[in-house]
This record gives structure tokens, sequence and C-alpha cells, in this order.
């Protein structure tokens, strides 16, 4: 026997409900931001039974408004709101990766167009709460502080940047502007030992019209074989042609700086990493305001650091991690992980104090990242350091109490 099912529409049975709701799907169809007043219609048109069942709902649907209003720190402190009554909703735990993007974009606008507008200490602090601050946005941050006057507040970030992370672009102009005003040993010591440009000799060859064209039509079917997942005997050889064989002491000629960048680009996918970070770090020195040479040397260096630790995984690597971070560390920001790993390598060859100096400094950057707090745990465990252990475990039970939303710190204290 079929059962009969009986479809009541709410819409009729809530003519309110039913204009708010048309409107809101309407804008939704059309993506367009959701209107606030709809929103709030909506709300009051809701049972009681309803209004618990759909909070998450209208909480993610008033949050993306706010959003789209250019409003963040709204939105957020809405979400908060939310997750204070639910801290392990799935619904407000995913909004809340939305809505950390919108303030990191806002800020990021702001330092750049208006340092001193109220709401960039507020975004500042949100994304550092929620662990979701990169290491160039503090970077901009303690410029913006420095250029304020507020020399006290951006030393402590300073002195942990410059020590983690000196290869950052624009971090010597800042941290020289701020020990002027406050010449803090760690600061002049960075100073002291800019990295001076590799010394490979430059050569720049003459460009006729005929060879421009010629060249010209060679790097964009270079361009398509260098992209390629597999190698191309063809692409070495118009490589050959044009630059000559790469060895370590070849000179760089500056007229083919792109033909260059395309060489490491080919050498990086097919395994020369080494010698792709050599090339890259030349076209850096030659051009230094070329920001798409620096933003390769970075991917370079991250990518480096990847192979780097899966090699180490195996039992029998030979690979000194300190020797290739002393290298890497002049040449691009490294990852938190990588640097762990380098720690637990100093603690293994008895530099200790140095491994529980580069963590300290590391979790100074933001106390609230757990991820931050977990690697220096792993760190203080290999030192065999009770008293840094009970440090950090109970920092983390104090997070994690303030922050009951945060399953990373969660977890990290269940363990504890």
């Amino acid at each position: 026997m079929k059962r009969e099912i009986v479809v009541t529409s709410d819409l009729a049975m809530f003519p309110q409900r039913g204009r708010a709701l048309g409107s809101l799907f309407s804008n939704f169809l059309n993506k367009r931001p959701l209107c606030l007043a709809d929103v709030s219609e909506m709300w009051e048109s809701l049972t009681p039974e309803e209004r618990s069942s759909s909070y998450d709902t209208v909480t993610q649907m008033r949050v993306r408004t706010l959003i789209g209003e250019g409003k963040p720190i709204q939105a957020y402190s809405l979400l908060v709101s939310g997750l204070r009554v639910d801290p392990l909703n799935l619904s407000l735990q995913l909004e809340l990766n939305s809505v950390t993007i919108a303030c990191a974009h806002r800020l990021e606008f702001l330092l750049s167009a208006d340092p001193q507008n109220q709401e960039v200490r507020i975004l500042y602090e949100i994304l550092q709460k929620e662990a979701s601050l990169s290491v160039p946005l503090q970077g901009k941050y303690m410029a913006a502080l420095v250029n304020q006057g507020l020399c006290d507040e951006a030393l402590p970030i300073a002195k942990s940047l410059v020590e983690l992370f000196p290869a950052m672009v624009g971090l010597g102009d800042a941290v020289e502007a701020l020990a002027i005003r406050l010449p803090d040993p760690t600061l002049l010591r960075f100073i002291a030992k800019q990295p001076t440009p590799p010394s490979r000799d430059r050569i720049r060859s003459e460009m006729t019209p005929a060879r421009a064209h010629e060249l010209k039509g060679r790097f964009f079917r270079l361009q398509e074989l260098v992209q390629g997942e597999s190698e191309s005997p063809e692409a070495e050889k118009m490589l050959n042609e044009i630059l000559g064989v790469w060895s370590d002491t070849c000179a760089i000629d500056v007229s083919l700086k792109e033909f260059y960048y395309l060489r490491a680009g080919y050498l990086s996918r097919h395994g020369g990493n080494w010698d792709a970070l050599s090339i890259l770090q030349s076209l850096v020195a030659i051009d230094p305001c070329s920001l798409h040479f620096r933003h390769a040397l970075e991917l370079e260096v991250s990518q480096i650091t990847e192979i780097v630790l899966k090699k180490c995984d195996n039992a029998d690597c030979k690979i000194d991690l300190i020797q290739v971070y002393e290298v890497l560390i002049q040449l691009g920001l490294l990852s938190y992980k990588f640097l762990t790993r380098v720690c637990i390598a100093e603690v293994n060859a008895g530099a200790i104090s140095e491994a529980k100096r580069k963590m300290q400094l590391l979790v100074a950057l933001n106390s609230y990242d757990h991820d931050y707090l977990y690697s220096a745990l792993e760190v203080a465990v290999e030192t065999k350091d009770e008293a840094w252990q009970k440090e950090i475990l109970d920092s983390v039970k104090l997070l994690s109490q303030q922050r009951p939303w945060d399953p990373g710190l969660a977890m990290l204290a269940a363990g504890a």
C-alpha cells in the first residue's frame, strides 16, 4: 500500500516569509549580495522551533551579507556570537574561514591605502586570534607601526621576523627605520649581515631587430614546451642554442632574462631544483624590482623544502638539514614545518638552546596559532625540557577555554 505524501507550502502559510525568501533567492540566483533587511524579515517570520534548527543558516546569511557590504569586522563579531552558542557547529566553523579571508583582504587593502585607519588593529587582532596571519601580512603591519611611531609595538614582531624570515621582501627598509629609533642588537645584527647579491658575472649581448624578432617567436614556442609534463629534447636544445649550456660558473646575459626564467622553470619541473634556484637568485639580483622573479624564487624555495622534508622521512637520508636551512633562509620564506624539523635536527646535534630560541620566536609571532604551539611542543619534547613543555601546555589549555570553537586548540589540549 502506497503512503500518501501531503506537501504543504510554507510560503502560502506565511506570506511574509514568502516575500523575504523570494527576494533572498532572487539575489542568490543572480549572484547579488543578500539584503540584511530581508534576512531579518525572514528570521522574524520563523517559529521558535524553526529558529532553533535554522539558526546557523540564518547566521551564515547575515555574515555573508555583512561581508558583501564590506564589513568583515561586524561579520566576525556576529559569527563568534553564534559559535559561543554552538562552538562545534560545522556550518559556522566552515563560515569562519570565509570571514578570516575577508578580514585578511580588508587588512591588506588598508595597510596599503589607509594604515592609520582604526580598523587595522582590530583586523590584525582578529586574524591573530584565528591563526590566519600570513608572515608577509605581519611584515606589512610591523612596517605600518614603525611609520606611525609605534616602535615599542613593532619591535617584538620585527625581532621574530628578522631571525626567522630575513629574506622577506620589504623587511630590510622597515627594520632599518625601526633600528634608527630603537637600536636593538638583534636588528643591528640583521642590518650588518644583509646578504650581498650573487657574484655571477653578467654580460649584455647586442640585440638587433632581426635577433629580437627571432627570439620573440622562439620564446612562445619554448613557453609551450617548458609547461609540458614530460622532458623535451627540443626545449633543451633551444635553451642551449640561445643561452649556452648551463653551469655554476657561466655568466648571465642580462638581455635574455625571460629565457633564463624559462630555463629555471624547465629545470624545476624535471629535478634540477637547485640549478633553478641558482638561476632565479641571479635573476632577482639582476632585476630586484621584478615581482615575477621574486615570486618564482619563493615558490622554488618552498618546493625544495618539501622535497627535502620528504627525503628526510627516509631513515637512510643523510641530508644535513641545518646546512640546507642556512642556505634557504637567505632566499625565501620557510614553512613552520621545515623550521620544526630543523630545530629537531639542532637538538640532535646538541644545539638545544638555539632550537628553543627559534621556536620561542615562532610562537611569539602568534601565540594563538595551534600549529606553532604544536611545533614548539614537539621540539620541547625532544629537548626533554619539562618546564618548557608545561609552559606550552598551560598556554594551550587556557586558549582552548577562551576559544572553545577552535578544534585545533581543543585537540592539542586533549592530547595534553
